[in-house]
């Protein structure tokens, strides 16, 4: 079946429980006293707690030399929020379903979703954080907007970016690996406890490393930012693929990497995607926050 034609992840806010869990490794009583104070369930994500520094078999995520693992350990209670969009050549057809081009209707659809996002940061508990940050991918992968708390500076920030089609212009292959990679690692140095990378392609694969392959990684904790004294935990990280204009079915593979898949046929459909996935990853700060003392 054609997931754009079914539901989108319409599942009530109470009845979604997902608590990740981030485990901070250490040899000291210190370090584990740290390990428990920050600790959040992490079987919704499909974590691993294996240490980075314990195996280095297979794919390993290369994160930039100027990454710093000890601003990785922080975990403050929040949420970091990372859309990468596919602005890739295909992007710039119309879908199937009609319309503009499916990069007007992205950026339309993103326009509505920052009214999602203001209500979410606007009713987080005090001190509770909500950041947003915005990326995208063909070839190559571009920040267009770097992690920023939502305040009224961040959320005009955001409104400036995802407002003006001109920010998706397409052009370029499809590299969904290498978009998976920059949003880890971003989300990474967050310093917030609830990661969610939500990747928006309307195709497959068509550059650099597997998506499996990355993701394989990033549950396995598998970086070259990874030290012994500093490991760098990814796994708690949740990644979601929204195929636009594409059946969302084929992406299935990637769900048992813990990927949530989700489909869209046009501009009204993606957007609703992208509110429901925030609207679940809302859910996961409200259990984050009731199980800290």
């Amino acid at each position: 079946m054609d997931k754009r034609k079914g539901p989108l992840f319409n599942t009530p806010r109470s009845a979604i429980i997902a608590i990740v869990l981030v485990v901070v490794a250490g040899s000291s009583i210190a370090r584990c006293a740290e390990r428990e104070r920050s600790a959040v369930a992490v079987q919704a994500a499909g974590g691993s707690e294996q240490s980075p520094a314990a195996a280095q078999d297979g794919y390993v995520l290369r994160f930039g030399e100027d990454f710093n693992p000890a601003l990785a350990a922080r975990d403050d209670l929040g949420i970091a929020v990372v859309v990468a969009v596919d602005v890739s050549g295909s992007m710039a057809a119309a879908p199937a379903a009609g319309g503009r081009a499916k990069y007007v209707q992205a950026s339309m659809a993103f326009s509505q979703v920052a009214d999602t996002l203001e209500r979410i940061a606007a009713e987080a508990p005090e001190g509770q954080v909500v950041k947003a940050g915005v990326l995208a991918f063909s070839s190559e992968v571009r920040e267009l907007l770097p992690l920023v708390a939502l305040d009224a500076e961040g959320l005009a920030r955001l409104r400036v970016i995802v407002e003006d089609p001109r920010s998706f212009m397409p052009e370029g292959s499809t590299a969904i690996g290498s978009a998976i990679e920059a949003g880890v690692e971003r989300l990474a140095l967050s310093g917030l406890i609830l990661r969610s990378l939500i990747v928006v392609t309307d195709g497959e694969n068509a550059r650099g490393a597997d998506p499996a392959d990355v993701l394989e990684a990033v549950r396995a904790n598998r970086s070259s930012a990874s030290t012994e004294d500093n490991p760098v935990f990814t796994s708690s990280t949740l990644v979601s693929f929204i195929g636009f204009d594409i059946d969302a079915g084929r992406f299935e593979p990637l769900e048992s990497y813990g990927a949530r898949v989700l489909g869209a046929a046009d501009q009204e459909e993606l957007a609703r995607a992208l509110s429901n996935l925030l609207e679940a990853d809302a859910t996961r700060l409200e259990a984050a926050g009731e199980a800290r003392p």
